[in-house]
């Protein structure tokens, strides 16, 4: 589209980082690389917040933690985005929200838009992280959100909010490419888990006992809870080295802890990815998921030998063409 763009994060801890380097010794330079860029930010690699902002966000207990991460956060990136003058500035649903009394005070005649993957309460994100979500709401230009369940509440809490609904899009020439990648499998019946929180672990214990001919690969950071010779963790991987898993697998699993609205995530960025190569999916009752291809659960072993059963077996229409759009044009409306 022809923008200079900054990206600012929040990478893994120095100590996931460690962990994962650990488990997965083949992408040394890669992980090397992402723990020195997390911990000394640089322009050649646009605005990076730093590994301890992640850290100390991790836990929030008590209004003086909280305040002192907010304190931290600051002192970390107020230098680093001082440095340029911006003309849009897009924020997502996470901690990088402090940093916008700041961009606002430098960047006054910006178009300042707040894109909301997910809702930070569903995330249990800091208090005063949500509290400033509130705030913030109506000083948008836009506010950007996957689906009506977050419009609706989002409009709940702040009624002047300038609500923009952009369903999430796909990389369509990363996606086609994987299909021609090498089958990352040996066995059949494979079941894949892409995500970085809120798994259903009593799911995954109880799907790979009952069902020891389905092999499950969980590609994120995960406790490695459950230990069986059907279940596989691959860690962090980069974004094209875990599309190839979606492309040929058997089916895909959408399996969140069941908690608060649960519902407003059931639509996320893997849905769609899952749905554009056309896969079945497992997912918990509370997704509230009615699509024919879903293969909704509970949890018991009935009702997950069930869905595995049905998800494992659906064919998809051969009239049934998922109407997905790519990120560009998506990215082209939000700017709009």
């Amino acid at each position: 589209m022809g923008h200079a763009v900054y990206f600012c994060t929040v990478p893994n801890t120095p100590l996931h980082l460690a962990i994962d380097l650990i488990k997965n010794r083949s992408q040394i330079q890669d992980r090397i690389r992402s723990f020195f860029s997390c911990i000394f930010p640089t322009k050649r690699q646009g605005i990076l917040v730093t590994s301890y902002a992640s850290l100390v966000f991790n836990n929030p207990r008590s209004t003086l933690l909280s305040k002192t991460k907010h304190f931290l956060f600051l002192a970390g990136f107020c230098r680093p985005i001082s440095q340029v003058v911006f003309d849009t500035i897009i924020f997502e649903s996470s901690a990088c929200l402090f940093l916008f009394p700041r961009l606002k005070k430098k960047n006054f005649k910006a178009k300042f838009i707040y894109r909301v993957s997910d809702p930070l309460f569903v995330m249990k994100a800091d208090p005063l992280l949500i509290e400033m979500e509130k705030h913030l709401l109506s000083l948008f230009d836009s506010v950007s959100v996957p689906n009506n369940k977050i419009a609706a509440y989002l409009k709940g809490v702040e009624p002047k909010a300038r609500m923009q609904i952009r369903p999430h899009g796909v990389d369509k020439v990363s996606l086609e490419a994987a299909k021609s990648k090498r089958i990352p499998f040996h066995t059949k019946n494979n079941l894949v888990f892409i995500g970085m929180f809120l798994f259903d672990q009593d799911f995954l214990e109880i799907a790979s006992r009952i069902r020891p001919d389905c092999h499950f690969h969980m590609i994120g950071f995960f406790n490695n809870r459950i230990v069986r010779k059907n279940v596989s963790y691959y860690g962090v991987l980069p974004f094209v080295d875990t599309l190839p898993f979606v492309a040929h697998c058997d089916a895909a699993l959408l399996c969140r802890r069941a908690g608060e609205r649960t519902d407003m995530m059931a639509k996320s960025l893997k849905y769609f990815q899952y749905l554009y190569f056309r896969k079945a999916m497992i997912a918990p009752q509370e997704m509230l998921l009615k699509e024919d291809f879903v293969f909704s659960y509970t949890l018991d072993e009935s009702s997950i030998e069930k869905a595995l059963e049905g998800a494992l077996s659906y064919n998809y229409p051969k009239n049934l063409s998922p109407q997905i759009d790519d990120w560009s044009k998506v990215a082209s409306a939000i700017l709009e």
